[in-house]
């Protein structure tokens, strides 16, 4: 969803900003998403790490990135072509895996509630701050913005049943925060 939104708000110089925040973020959140629910497994944290696919794939990328030999155009595509799938492919497994029922405890709801304030209107203000004080202005600016205002991406579903956390809970967390963000992501990169 960034990436879409930084090319078509902000064009090549969007995506290489919005490419590169994502590049830095996404194994941190990874690395703590693994490290939080690994707590709960029976194999510990550091045989999950080496095990996890989306930290397998950023090292193997970082790696292949630093070594230089480029990808052959057709590689190139056809790995460009996967990536773009990710999305919908995502969005169907937390679909599919989505039941729309009452809220449990009040727990729950208030945990629910919790997330979406601080993923859809905490982390955004918070980007919103780093960058009037580090005096970024126009495009780097709003595309921090953009990427600390996106929702919980997909792959939290898969990782959380992967490692047996709470599916059920991390779809609907998904399906919410992603149906707010279209009213929220406007209201950020105007801000």
């Amino acid at each position: 969803i960034g990436l879409a939104v930084a090319g078509s708000l902000y064009g090549a110089q969007g995506v290489a900003l919005c490419a590169l925040l994502l590049g830095a973020m996404i194994p941190v959140a990874n690395f703590l998403a693994v490290a939080m629910l690994a707590r709960r497994g029976e194999r510990g944290f550091l045989p999950e790490l080496v095990r996890h696919p989306l930290v397998i794939a950023c090292v193997a990328g970082y790696a292949w990135n630093a070594a230089g030999p480029g990808l052959p155009a057709f590689a190139d595509r056809t790995l460009a072509l996967l990536g773009e799938s990710a999305l919908p492919a995502g969005l169907l497994c937390v679909g599919a895996a989505m039941r729309f029922q009452r809220a449990g405890e009040g727990g729950e709801r208030a945990a629910h509630a919790w997330w979406l304030v601080v993923k859809l209107v905490a982390a955004p203000a918070l980007a919103l701050l780093l960058a009037h004080l580090l005096g970024l202005e126009g495009a780097p600016a709003r595309v921090l913005v953009l990427c600390a205002a996106l929702p919980t991406a997909t792959n939290a579903y898969i990782l959380a049943v992967r490692m047996t956390g709470d599916g059920r809970a991390v779809a609907t967390q998904i399906t919410f925060g992603t149906a707010l963000s279209m009213a929220t992501l406007p209201i950020w990169l105007s801000a």
